[in-house]
């Protein structure tokens, strides 16, 4: 993706419509054509010190007289009309901009949001001790010295996903012709064959294929290189089973792991293909930052990568997201640390990542 548009908002307050800053970065032809930042009236229009001005800097003084957000979205709005918007953590940008539009009675647009964490995430994987924005940013060679201002936050997002979104699949697509899966590089070329009937994308130099013969029958199944060379010979279900398409796909791998299926439970693999972790568990989430939500039992908790239980199988799901984690328990959303520690009681009947 080479034409974008970075945003970032910093907030006021816990209220996702109170934007007082907004930094956006436009990209046209893999190039940064525009940068624009104002400063915004929030609405609700306080600010919690602790939580929001020690971070980002800016207070009530700093807006008292500044635009109210339809007023500084209707410059912005032309410029990045047709763009995708790119951002860090995007569900809390894609959130605020929702909000803030709903606040004002402003018809919102459907803006096609992509994020640059998850991104980060599925390329970089065990690369990098956490994926946080100034981590990310320092691996692609931006200097983040001014975190939490909302232009050098949304620039270093424009930098993240024109070197992550270049390296993304290894630089390869999947494609689809008479029914069959391959991969193509930038310039057109196959690289590797169209003759899968499934083909995941590439991540860590490994993706997951399955082909079969004119009978049905599976005939090459696992995780092959960009040189089509089978890697790990595995199939995610019985081979003799009618509906192996409607079984869940091996996840991605991420921090050197992926999922395998065995006798209808899940575990971890390695890229050698040897399970380092029993299929013991319900169901698998792909490993963050060395860490994997698993459920056992019905319930939900999380271990790292020796199977170690750091949060225990209490919560019904968990969603982890830098230093909090969101909790769901009897039909109520709250937040726990890294240590299950409880942070905010699960009150709530929804809620978002911080």
């Amino acid at each position: 993706m080479k034409n974008f548009a970075a945003i970032d908002f910093e907030t006021a307050n816990y209220s996702r419509s109170s934007v007082c800053s907004i930094g956006v970065v436009i990209v046209r032809n893999g190039q940064i054509v525009d940068r624009i930042y104002h400063l915004i009236r929030p609405t609700p229009n306080y600010y919690l010190h602790r939580f929001t001005t020690e971070i980002h800097g800016i207070g009530s003084a700093d807006t008292a007289h500044a635009e109210e957000f339809p007023d500084v979205w209707a410059k912005i709005a032309p410029k990045i009309a047709n763009l995708p918007l790119v951002a860090h953590n995007s569900p809390f940008d894609e959130g605020c901009l929702r909000a803030v539009h709903a606040v004002y009675g402003m018809e919102y647009p459907n803006y096609t949001f992509h994020c640059t964490y998850r991104a980060s995430r599925k390329v970089l994987g065990d690369v990098l001790p956490n994926h946080q924005l100034h981590t990310v940013a320092a691996h692609c060679g931006f200097d983040l010295t001014n975190h939490h201002h909302a232009l050098a936050d949304a620039e270093a997002c424009a930098v993240i996903a024109l070197k992550l979104w270049q390296s993304e699949g290894e630089g390869l697509a999947e494609v689809e012709l008479n029914g069959k899966w391959g991969y193509i590089n930038q310039a057109g070329e196959v690289v590797v064959p169209i003759k899968y009937d499934i083909a995941q994308s590439f991540s860590e130099g490994l993706a997951y294929v399955v082909s079969t013969g004119t009978d049905g029958t599976i005939t090459r199944a696992g995780y092959i290189d960009r040189n089509d060379n089978l890697v790990i010979p595995y199939f995610h279900t019985d081979v003799d089973d009618p509906n192996w398409r409607d079984i869940e796909f091996p996840q991605y791998f991420q921090c050197g792991l992926a999922s395998y299926r065995e006798n209808g439970r899940y575990g971890f693999m390695n890229k050698k293909g040897e399970k380092i972790i029993p299929a013991e568990y319900d169901l698998t989430v792909a490993f963050e930052d060395d860490i994997a939500v698993v459920f056992k039992n019905g319930k939900a908790g999380v271990i790292d990568k020796q199977n170690k239980v750091v949060i225990p199988f209490e919560y019904d799901s968990i969603r982890p997201n830098d230093d909090f984690f969101m909790i769901r328990l009897n039909k109520k959303y709250g937040y726990i640390d890294r240590k299950n520690n409880l942070i905010i009681p699960p009150i709530y009947d929804q809620c978002s990542p911080f």
